[in-house]
């Protein structure tokens, strides 16, 4: 999204990624691309309704949608916000034995005190990171003290595309190194 993630409103520019089981495919769309009238014949009239394309360009009713957005993951201790930007919009389809391609993250944290002391960790994995005890296991630990509400971190190591990479922001009690 070009707007706050905290913002609760649905813009026309936001993007929305969704998958398809039939064909294992990643598909990308915005939100003012999504609505259509009852007979599609607005935004959706060239949809296909074969396959592969239909899971490709899916059509909203305008008039009532249900949906649902993961925000957080599911841990037992207070976290921080944090919003992942990572440096190529467009990925290979290692499905279609393309390579994977390397990404780098910038990750913001957000909803800090100035003055004090953070941790974040990376995880690599889907089932690498823990739900309480963040503090083993983990790729990298970085500890910075906020200067502001918000802290914005590059990481230098890559990882693959093909991969998931998680990062997770605590409130640090251990000694701080200033980054």
């Amino acid at each position: 999204s070009n707007h706050e993630l905290s913002d609760a409103v649905v813009y026309d520019d936001d993007w929305l990624l969704h998958h398809s089981n039939q064909d294992l495919m990643p598909y990308y769309r915005t939100f003012g691309s999504l609505e259509d009238g009852l007979h599609m014949d607005g935004n959706c009239q060239n949809a296909s309704t074969s396959y592969p394309n239909r899971e490709a360009y899916p059509c909203f009713y305008d008039q009532v949608t249900y949906g649902m957005a993961a925000n957080s993951l599911d841990t037992q201790v207070p976290t921080l916000p944090v919003h992942i930007d990572v440096d190529k919009q467009q990925e290979p389809d290692v499905r279609q034995k393309q390579k994977p391609i390397e990404l780098h993250a910038t990750v913001t944290v957000r909803g800090l005190t100035a003055g004090q002391s953070y941790a974040l960790y990376r995880y690599t994995g889907y089932n690498s990171f823990p739900s309480q005890v963040f503090d083993h296991d983990y790729d990298r630990k970085v500890h910075f003290v906020a200067a502001d509400v918000e802290w914005t971190y590059k990481d230098a190591e890559p990882f693959l595309s093909d991969g998931a990479v998680y990062y997770i922001a605590v409130l640090d009690e251990a000694e701080t190194i200033q980054v």
